[in-house]
């Protein structure tokens, strides 16, 4: 599972929406989906899930 810090916001990358040419990635806190361009996702900041679950609840 891919896992990305972005805005200070831990996001579990799911799958690509082609229609919308975006990914689908959920808050591991909310759960709440939100739409990334392919760019954003190269940006971010690559997380494993071992970090994710130690951050989750400090951020």
């Amino acid at each position: 599972m891919k896992m990305i810090l972005k805005d200070g916001v831990i996001y579990s990358v799911g799958n690509w929406d082609s229609g919308k040419n975006q990914w689908v990635c959920q808050n591991i806190r909310t759960g709440e989906n939100r739409l990334f361009e392919p760019g954003e996702i190269m940006r971010a900041i690559d997380i494993t899930p071992t970090v994710a679950a130690d951050l989750k609840y400090q951020i």
